[in-house]
């Protein structure tokens, strides 16, 4: 519903322009003098181009509806996908992730988005990651290597004596990344897995 009332008003706007410019050509057009046969034949035309445009328009909303379908479709097997999907910039600033990669870096969309990935990275493997990103983009073809990433979280811990839980650090995790360059060579596409879930 709410697409029909934003093309019907797309095709407003559009008939609004349309008779605009025929105010202003509306001077060539008065100093016309054709037959009255001449006239009812430009008038089937104008009708025959006019149903013509109609058709158009409706195919054109037809395919603009399949294509923002697909865009949802592509969208959600984008965010909900089993793998960490991550767009990288040449330094590794976070260009775009998936709501996996947000779950497997523990931090919000929308606070990653500008980040440097390698603030993820245990200092060991900070090294590793940065080869990788240099391979990357220097070779043709796919580039891997596993790091492992930060963990941040805490977990309580039970003890017998006590009736608050005392807490300690999770252990950081091993990943696997995965990454190819964008056609245009500006951005790193990369796939980040849990080696321990792939076990």
């Amino acid at each position: 519903m709410e697409k029909s009332r934003i093309a019907s008003k797309n095709f407003t706007e559009m008939r609004r322009q349309a008779e605009e410019h025929l105010k202003r050509g509306v001077r060539n057009v008065l100093k016309f003098s054709a037959s009255h046969g001449e006239m009812q034949r430009l008038v089937h035309e104008l009708a025959i181009h006019q149903i013509e445009l109609e058709m158009q328009q409706e195919e054109l909303l037809q395919s603009r509806e399949e294509l923002e379908e697909a865009l949802e479709r592509f969208t959600e097997l984008y965010d909900f996908a089993p793998l960490g999907y991550l767009t990288l910039a040449r330094d590794g600033t976070i260009l775009q992730v998936n709501l996996t990669g947000t779950k497997l870096l523990g931090v919000e969309r929308s606070l990653l988005l500008g980040e440097r990935f390698e603030r993820f990275v245990t200092l060991e493997d900070l090294s590793a990651f940065n080869a990788l990103l240099e391979r990357a983009f220097t070779s043709d073809g796919h580039v891997s290597c596993e790091v492992k990433l930060r963990n941040n979280e805490v977990s309580p811990l039970l003890t017998d004596n006590s009736l608050f839980p005392k807490r300690c650090a999770l252990p950081d995790r091993m990943v696997r990344i995965d990454a190819v360059v964008s056609n245009d060579g500006q951005e790193c596409r990369t796939t980040v897995s849990d080696t321990m879930q792939r076990s």
